[in-house]
């Protein structure tokens, strides 16, 4: 083996500028699918963290609406017993 043959890799005049135009257009299509990528994925994570938000809200409120129906519930049966009351005083001569 000669001594110069191998010393490692080198870009010399042989390589064609057409070759090297394309790397060059591949390599700028690397970096906008990564930078597209980026954003879409910030995106995704800002929606997440938005409905997760909305859904612990909706928890709440859900809770809310349920401790609201057991009073109401509550209501209707007293009212329903103050009505049966009157009837009776009212009903008997």
């Amino acid at each position: 083996m000669k001594e110069n043959e191998y010393e490692g890799w080198r870009i010399d005049r042989r390589i064609p500028v057409p070759t090297l135009m394309v790397l060059f257009v591949y390599s700028l299509g690397i970096v906008w699918w990564a930078a597209t990528t980026e954003g879409r994925i910030g995106k995704l994570e800002a929606d997440f963290k938005r409905q997760s938000s909305q859904s612990q809200t909706i928890s709440s409120q859900d809770r809310r609406v349920t401790i609201l129906e057991t009073k109401i519930d509550n209501l209707s049966q007293d009212i329903r017993d103050l009505k049966n009351l009157i009837e009776k005083r009212y009903s008997t001569p």
